[in-house]
């Protein structure tokens, strides 16, 4: 996927996966939680969704 120019590909992730409108973001990867809450912040969408290791999610 090519960057828009002066946008972050965290960004641009945070806003294809808000289409689907969703309660959990589940990844697999710590480096990715952290972008992703960064890019939810910056977007001021934080308390819309949360962001969660999929470890969390087993139970």
């Amino acid at each position: 996927m090519e960057e828009k120019s002066g946008e972050r590909m965290s960004h641009q992730r945070v806003d294809q996966l808000m289409e689907s409108n969703p309660d959990v973001i589940a990844v697999s990867c710590p480096f990715c939680v952290l972008m992703l809450e960064d890019a939810l912040k910056a977007k001021n969408l934080q308390n819309k969704v949360k962001v969660k290791d999929v470890s969390e999610l087993a139970n």
